[in-house]
């Protein structure tokens, strides 16, 4: 079933693309080194607004075949 967190990113990112994404720690902090990653249990994305997301691994999980729309 998917979570609040992740339908209402979905449908943001509908009308506004992905600029940033990057995977953090439990202790939401960018990953600095090998245990950091081996750890990462979110994803911060900021979309072009500014708007920013925090998914978590349950979040992503939800809806495993959803791919963000990227600003590339």
């Amino acid at each position: 079933m998917i979570t609040d967190k992740m339908l209402e990113f979905m449908e943001k990112n509908k009308i506004k693309k992905v600029v940033f994404g990057e995977h953090r720690t439990p202790e939401d902090k960018p990953i600095s080194n090998r245990s950091d990653m081996e750890r990462t249990d979110r994803t911060l994305y900021r979309l072009v607004d500014g708007t920013e997301f925090i998914l978590t691994r349950t979040d992503i999980q939800s809806v495993p075949e959803f791919v963000p729309d990227w600003g590339l």
